[in-house]
């Protein structure tokens, strides 16, 4: 998992690269002067699901972070993509690699999935083959009833 200073961060956020050096340093800048403008987005857990740039940046400017909580719409990987290919200006070589990034954690999703299917199917119980003789007498089938 990447540095994210005290909070747990969901294997979506990691999907994008973490911004260093003065890139960093502006974003840090831009939220000790003008607060943070976006919250930091949150899944039921806690986990940083958007934002964990954001967060860093209030941490390292002295400014309180503000956090929504995801309502469950949709799917995160989905989301995440939408909010940070949006307003992320990657290279090609990062869009290949969160390319690579979301393959993996699809899959790993598409597999819990199945699991939890798997589990919860139960094996059918065999039933006997009956037929009403009438009179509410029951035999079972390939017998005749004396």
């Amino acid at each position: 998992m990447e540095e994210n200073l005290g909070r747990e961060v969901h294997a979506v956020a990691e999907l994008f690269p973490m911004l260093r050096g003065r890139a960093f340093e502006e974003l840090a800048a831009d939220i000790k002067k003008n607060g943070l403008r976006e919250p930091i987005l949150l899944d039921a857990e806690g986990r940083i699901v958007d934002g964990r740039n954001r967060y860093r940046a209030c941490l390292a400017a002295g400014v309180e972070p503000r956090f929504v909580e995801w309502e469950g719409e949709g799917e995160l990987a989905e989301l995440a993509l939408s909010l940070n290919l949006r307003r992320r200006h990657l290279n090609e070589s990062q869009r290949a690699l969160v390319a690579a990034k979301l393959a993996k954690l699809m899959e790993k999703e598409a597999l819990k999935r199945k699991s939890r299917l798997v589990a919860n199917l139960r094996p059918a119980r065999r039933a006997s083959p009956t037929f009403a003789v009438g009179a509410g007498v029951r035999a079972k089938a390939g017998r005749r009833p004396a």
